[in-house]
């Protein structure tokens, strides 16, 4: 697997952290030729407290780590409405 490493933003990066949160990692589990569960790393949002530059690292392609966000991305999108639905007919009770 190639990994790519890029800037997200370098002309308005964002400000420095002064919490200890460095790196974010998106993991999933695949399984593998053989059927065995294995980690796959998606992408590492790295902070980089000297500079204030957030770094993307994927872990595989990006067409790969963009469809495997958009799944996320799909399955929290219904949750988050199935709970502000839940929330909206419990406060009309």
């Amino acid at each position: 697997m190639k990994k790519a490493v890029i800037n997200v933003d370098k002309t308005n990066p964002l400000p420095v952290l002064t919490d200890s949160v460095t790196r974010v990692s998106i993991q999933c589990t695949a399984k593998d030729e053989n059927g065995a569960g294995i980690e796959v790393n998606i992408l590492d949002l790295i902070q980089d407290h000297d500079t204030a530059e957030v770094k993307v690292q994927f872990g595989s392609s990006p067409v790969q780590a963009l469809a495997m966000l958009r799944r996320v991305m799909t399955a929290l999108e219904k949750q988050a409405n199935a709970e502000l639905n839940t929330n909206h007919y419990s406060r009309m009770q």
